[in-house]
């Protein structure tokens, strides 16, 4: 976002940029953005290095919704995630175990052309 107090550039009221109540809309849904490996922030803290963006629009909620927050939470998560690996694992593996065995049972074919 292009936003400068100095030049009376303020995108959070523009009339020209129509498309920030969209924008607003998919950040509450997505709250956390990362930032490098497991390092995160939030839209309102990511948002206030702006001029324009005040301490009372990042302190109300249409930024961000706390009741989307809990979806980044890994640890309700665990059972699903674990069910998806077991389920991966065995699927990887059985493949494994097939592409094994179609290969030996071609050069055994090849093998007893010669």
């Amino acid at each position: 976002l292009a936003d400068d107090a100095n030049n009376n550039i303020n995108v959070f009221k523009s009339k020209h940029f129509k498309n920030i109540n969209k924008i607003r809309d998919t950040v509450k849904k997505l709250p956390i953005l990362p930032v490098f490996m497991d390092i995160h922030t939030t839209v309102p803290i990511a948002l206030s290095i702006c001029d324009n963006f005040t301490r009372d629009m990042q302190q109300s909620n249409q930024w961000m919704e706390k009741k989307h927050e809990k979806t980044y939470d890994l640890i309700r998560w665990r059972a699903t995630i674990q069910e998806h690996y077991i389920s991966f694992t065995a699927n990887f593996v059985t493949f494994l175990h097939n592409l094994r065995s179609s290969s030996s049972s071609s050069s055994d074919t090849k093998g007893s052309d010669n």
